[in-house]
């Protein structure tokens, strides 16, 4: 079973350019618009260049209203 179709949540695509500077230009606010449905899947992460350092941000802030699961075909560095 997909943990999309498990949790339920929203599902994104770093690789849409226009969700990408959304994501990259603010973090915070770009996450307030999911934070009802308590899941965020990002998808093609290898796109940001500062994934890791917007993921901290965004769980420092958001982790008691929303979990992130994170992937991409490409390797990136998460801390």
């Amino acid at each position: 079973m997909h943990l999309k179709e498990k949790y339920n949540g929203e599902y994104i695509i770093l690789e849409d350019d226009v969700l990408l500077k959304s994501f990259e230009e603010s973090p915070k606010e770009f996450v307030k618009k999911y934070l009802d449905k308590k899941f965020l899947y990002i998808d093609e992460a290898q796109y940001c260049k500062k994934i890791g350092k917007i993921v901290k941000l965004i769980l420092d802030i958001f982790s008691n209203k929303i979990k992130i699961v994170i992937t991409g075909s490409g390797s990136f560095d998460i801390k």
